[in-house]
């Protein structure tokens, strides 16, 4: 009996330490780096912080505890019991030994009883027991069981699912934390513009009101000075708007205050050569997380298909031990010690074809999935040809911006002079002063849409984690 309870001791210690065994995550962890830029520093601070990715986190961390669960049931179960019982009627059963016996002694008997003595009396047995106990400790090892088998796998593959959908957020929130960043410098530039264009339309104010006093020009050059001074101003009126708004949301992605300044960076064009279309395609269907996501779905339900198929012809076995006491009051003595070791099976012959059923389901669903990832793949291959060509496009368009801000700079100038000379008239100073302003926001929107682009591109490809 020591020995027995000694068995049960290590198995109930070695069940803990298993249970307690942890599984190590993989949870991002990004340290602000010195010589990472300041977007680059965003894109960590957002992955840190964001709340979205948070409760990602937390539904991978209960992926995990899941396989723990599937992982304990191959591990012995081990459990403690105590009865003890108080009962009073019931049915019960008259037991006569007297007339048990042969009849050779019934004369004998019978002489006893006549004489009011009996060698043996007559008991009425109650059946329901009274003043027992049983305390005992239960040991349950599977010893085959195919649910268990593929449970255990089944979740393994849904660990790494729940990880694929966790990169395929990372993904998101890397290029919607950028997008919003040059949303927002957009925007910050186009103020500068538009300043720097009051400044100049301030000077002509100034210039044109000294020249009417001197006699050479009328008040309307003054107010239509003044006039295109207002609309400038009501232009970055509006920009600003547009500027908060994006900070706003930039903040919001990063779980900052929203009202939290934006430190800008002087150059967040992206420096990196664009792959071919063939490897940007290729590099898209090797890295998306959506992929592994969806072969990860896969795999579980083929597990699910192969429990059930297995469940149709292959039984369950276990080892049941019971080691314990058991008697009349409650005592712990060798008298009432005992132990039963029970080898149990189990087969489940026939269910009316909900197994083949079941089987046939996850067939069904299997082969839903795997349609599925086709199709994946070739709307990941048709966002890849998308971003690649609008990457190109914006590469195209900030270079036809650049040419048509340097004509739009020297016409302006050679403009000014003659205005200043007084041989051009106002609306001429004007529409060139206006195409200069709008080539200079032309070429901020394309160095922005350039980077976004490529943002878009690098997403598309799954490249920027």
């Amino acid at each position: 009996m020591k020995l027995l309870f000694t068995y049960i001791f290590t198995l109930l210690v070695q069940a803990i330490v298993a249970q307690n065994d942890s599984i190590k995550s993989s949870f991002p962890t990004h340290s602000n780096n010195t010589q990472a830029s300041i977007l680059e520093q965003y894109v960590m601070e957002g992955l840190n912080n964001n709340l979205a990715l948070l409760q990602r986190n937390l539904e991978y961390s209960k992926s995990i505890e899941n396989l723990k669960q599937a992982r304990a049931l191959f591990l012995p179960k081990i459990t403690a019991s105590s009865d003890y019982t108080l009962a009073q009627g019931g049915r019960s059963f008259d037991l006569s030994v007297n007339d048990m016996l042969s009849p050779e002694l019934q004369p004998l008997l019978q002489a006893l009883k006549d004489a009011n003595l009996s060698l043996f009396r007559d008991n009425s047995i109650q059946l329901l027991p009274n003043n027992f106990h049983e305390t005992k400790v239960r040991l349950i090892q599977p010893l085959f069981n195919t649910d268990v088998f593929y449970n255990y796998k089944a979740q393994k593959h849904l660990i790494s699912m729940e990880d694929a959908k966790r990169n395929v957020f990372i993904n998101e929130l890397t290029n919607d934390i950028k997008v919003a960043y040059f949303q927002y410098m957009q925007a910050t530039d186009g103020i500068k513009i538009y300043e720097s264009g009051i400044v100049t339309l301030k000077e002509l104010v100034r210039l044109n009101k000294s020249l009417v006093v001197n006699g050479i020009r009328t008040k309307d050059y003054i107010y239509k000075a003044e006039y295109e001074l207002s609309r400038i101003e009501m232009e970055i009126v509006e920009i600003r708007k547009q500027q908060e708004l994006s900070k706003a949301y930039f903040n919001f992605l990063l779980n900052r205050d929203l009202e939290a300044d934006i430190i800008e960076e002087s150059n967040t064009q992206n420096n990196v050569h664009a792959e071919a279309l063939e490897e940007s395609i290729a590099l898209a269907l090797q890295n998306r997380q959506e992929l592994a996501q969806m072969q990860s779905a896969i795999f579980a339900t083929k597990n699910l298909y192969q429990l059930n198929k297995a469940n149709r012809w292959v039984p369950t076995a276990a080892v049941v031990t019971d080691a314990g006491y058991q008697g009349d009051a409650y005592k712990f003595t060798a008298k009432e010690e005992f132990w039963l070791v029970q080898l149990k099976m189990k087969w489940d012959a026939f269910n009316g074809g909900a197994k083949k059923a079941s089987m046939q389901k996850a067939k069904i669903d299997m082969e839903i999935l795997e349609s599925k990832s086709l199709e994946l793949k070739q709307q990941i291959t048709l966002q890849t040809i998308n971003a690649y060509n609008n990457y190109l496009a914006a590469q195209n368009m900030l270079e036809l911006s650049k040419i048509s801000l340097k004509s739009a700079k020297q016409s302006f100038d050679i403009i000014a002079k003659q205005y200043n000379k007084n041989t051009v008239i106002l609306i001429e100073y004007l529409e060139a002063q206006n195409k200069y302003t709008k080539a200079q926001i032309d070429v901020s929107i394309a160095k922005k849409n350039l980077s976004i682009n490529q943002t878009e591109l690098e997403k598309v490809i799954a490249n920027s984690q």
